[in-house]
């Protein structure tokens, strides 16, 4: 009828020049869970910079049901790039990063018990009479 085909054009335009449906989906927790885990990773942020992609990319690869785009996403979490992204997340988000760069063992201060030639300053030797003290 021409009822139904002046509504289906209508809805047509309206959704071409409004575009009233989101471009990436809208997840719930534990779907950004899951989809951030194939990146060995807790956020989605995380994971786009495990991907070396941007978020609405990876949202947008992640939603879709082309066996190229799942492809491209599987190859991307098993690259070796993504590998050390997921170390520098880890750094990132590791306390120690900032001590492990800047300052040696050198650098530290020896306790005063350690004064009496138990402790060798700059290596890992010690005694069991220093460590029980």
């Amino acid at each position: 009828s021409w009822l139904g085909a002046t509504a289906m054009l209508i809805l047509a335009w309206y959704s071409y020049r409004y575009r009233p449906y989101p471009a990436t989906p809208t997840l719930l927790p534990e779907d950004e869970k899951s989809i951030a885990k194939n990146f060995s990773c807790a956020t989605l942020e995380d994971a786009a910079f495990v991907a070396n992609m941007d978020l609405q990319e990876l949202l947008r690869l992640s939603a879709s049901s082309k066996l190229s785009d799942q492809r491209r996403l599987s190859d991307t979490a098993l690259s070796g790039d993504s590998n050390r992204r997921v170390l520098t997340i880890a750094r990132r988000r590791s306390s120690l990063n900032s001590v492990e760069h800047k300052y040696g063992v050198n650098d530290y201060p020896l306790p005063s018990w350690a004064t009496q030639s138990k402790v060798r300053k700059g290596t890992m030797e010690t005694s069991i009479d220093c460590v029980a003290m």
